[in-house]
């Protein structure tokens, strides 16, 4: 039978690591509700719906919505 191995804390929040440890998983609210909406009007404001799958900016030929 192997011993099981040790590894250093991936979070420095102990409540954290004790979730990740458990579930494999966190969830870290990143963004609240309102600073979502603020990018997705920012993004909106300066791009418009992309035609494909995949997008990114650098498809762009005007550099100008990638500085905004």
């Amino acid at each position: 039978m192997q011993a099981v191995q040790e590894f250093p804390p991936v979070f420095a929040d102990p409540a954290v690591e004790e979730s990740f440890s458990r579930d494999g998983y966190v969830v870290v609210p990143f963004f609240s509700p309102e600073e979502i909406e603020k990018c997705k009007t920012l993004y909106f404001a300066n791009l418009s719906e992309p035609q494909a799958d995949f997008f990114t900016t650098a498809f762009l030929p005007n550099g100008e919505p990638q500085r905004k």
